[in-house]
């Protein structure tokens, strides 16, 4: 009979497990293999694959806020740096994203916001010149929605 395993001998044992499921092992041969590796009986194995498919589980959950933060921080990241660089399309695009991303707009309303005299596709969007996309960028002093010309 074997010796109790450690905390962490049992973590690795659960481990092992884990990547024999994920790599699709089927349950006889995970209790033949812990039987061979770890000399535990039937039971053991199948409380180790029983420990396995909770990290699995765990492992799964999703955090929304932490996702939604880590999301947010990477388009301003490349906002900023699309800004910094000059390219105002792909300032925009990635600004809309953001929008969309936090639920604020639909995209085609943003588009429409932005380009009120009709859809432009992402590469006509490209394709516009500093000053066309400046003007989408800057609102004019009376309020009203730029034009690209």
């Amino acid at each position: 009979m074997s010796h109790k395993p450690t905390k962490a001998e049992r973590l690795a044992r659960v481990g092992t497990v884990m990547e024999l499921l994920a790599a699709g092992g089927r349950r006889r041969d995970i209790v033949q293999y812990c039987a061979d590796s770890f000399q535990v009986g039937e039971r053991c194995a199948d409380n180790y694959i029983r420990d396995a498919f909770e990290l699995m589980a765990k492992q799964a959950e999703f955090r929304h806020d932490r996702e939604l933060g880590r999301s947010l921080v990477r388009l301003n990241n490349i906002f900023v740096r699309c800004m910094a660089d000059e390219l105002y399309a792909v300032a925009l695009n990635v600004e809309a994203k953001r929008i969309q991303l936090l639920g604020l707009a639909e995209p085609s309303t943003i588009r429409h916001l932005l380009q009120p005299e009709g859809d432009l596709s992402d590469d006509e969007m490209a394709g516009k010149s500093d000053g066309e996309l400046r003007k989408l960028i800057d609102t004019p002093e009376d309020g009203t929605s730029p034009r690209l010309n």
